[in-house]
């Protein structure tokens, strides 16, 4: 388990890959505040690039919190028998998101 919230950096690539079997996935960098507006413990930083990949036969949740622009996210989930979820929230300006959601 990385922690990466203390992240304040530019140009770097996160890869994460899980594969749960019959098991769950779940991946949370950074979150929300109390009152679900700003994003806290944040991944910090720009031109980021965060690739997240989760398959298996149950559950998939992605949760991310981030500040920083121009980062670029990628993000799939298979779950061939459960729900992929994906709770996204950024301060920023021209990031960009490619989600792919699969059952």
């Amino acid at each position: 388990s990385r922690d990466w919230s203390s992240d304040v950096c530019s140009s770097d690539l996160y890869t994460i890959n899980q594969d749960g079997g019959t098991n769950g996935n779940s991946v949370t960098i950074g979150g929300y505040n109390a009152n679900g507006i700003t994003a806290s413990g944040a991944a910090v930083g720009n031109s980021n690039s965060y690739t997240i990949t989760q398959s298996g036969s149950y559950d998939n949740t992605v949760v991310l919190g981030v500040t920083g622009s121009s980062n670029t996210f990628g993000i799939t989930q298979t779950a061939t028998g459960g729900n992929n979820v994906t709770n996204i929230q950024t301060s920023g300006s021209s990031n960009s998101w490619t989600i792919h959601q699969t059952r």
